[in-house]
C-alpha cells in the first residue's frame, strides 16, 4: 500500500464537497480547532493513503447525512490535532442507535431494524475501521437513540 504525507483539512475539504454533491439536502459544517495552551504549529499531515482514507471520510460523512435525513440540525465535522495525533470527530443529530446496535456496528453487513428503511449494505463502518486499522489509528462510536451519532477517527500525526 503506498503511503504519502497526506493533509487531512484538504482530504476532509474534498470529502465535504462530494458528500454535498450526493446529498444536497444535507447541512455539513466543517470546524478546524487549533489547540488550547501554548502556541505550536499545528499539523494535520499524516502517513497514509490517500485514496483509503478519502474513501473512510466519505463513509462517515455519508453515514451522518443518511441518518440524519430530514433533521434541521446540521451535521458538525471537527478535525483537531492535538499532540501527536490528527481526529475528525463527525457529529450528527439524526436517529442514534441503541447500545447493543453500537456494539455491533463493525461486523461486516450488520443493518438495524430500525434503519432498514435507509439505504446502505452494513460495510462502511466496518471498511472504515479497517482502514483505520491499516494506517495505525482507530474509530470510536457514540450513540444515544433517538437523538445523536458521533464517530470519530483518530491517526497518528505525520
Amino acid at each position: 500500500m503506498p503511503l504519502t504525507l497526506v493533509r487531512l483539512d484538504e482530504l476532509i475539504l474534498q470529502a465535504h464537497e462530494e458528500v454535498l454533491r450526493r446529498h444536497p439536502t444535507s447541512r455539513v459544517d466543517l470546524d478546524f480547532r487549533e489547540p488550547t495552551g501554548p502556541p505550536r504549529a499545528v499539523t494535520y499531515g499524516v502517513r497514509g493513503n490517500e485514496a483509503l482514507l478519502l474513501s473512510a471520510f466519505l463513509n462517515v460523512l455519508e453515514n451522518a447525512c443518511k441518518f440524519s435525513e430530514g433533521r434541521s440540525a446540521p451535521i458538525v465535522a471537527l478535525l483537531t490535532a492535538p499532540a501527536g495525533r490528527v481526529c475528525l470527530q463527525v457529529r450528527d443529530q439524526g436517529v442514534g442507535m441503541s447500545e447493543a446496535d453500537r456494539q455491533q456496528v463493525f461486523v461486516p453487513f450488520f443493518r438495524s431494524d430500525a434503519v432498514r428503511n435507509v439505504p446502505g449494505h452494513g460495510i462502511g463502518l466496518p471498511l472504515t475501521a479497517k482502514i483505520m486499522t491499516l494506517h495505525g489509528g482507530d474509530v470510536q462510536v457514540e450513540s444515544e437513540l433517538g437523538k445523536s451519532t458521533t464517530v470519530t477517527l483518530i491517526l497518528p500525526a505525520a
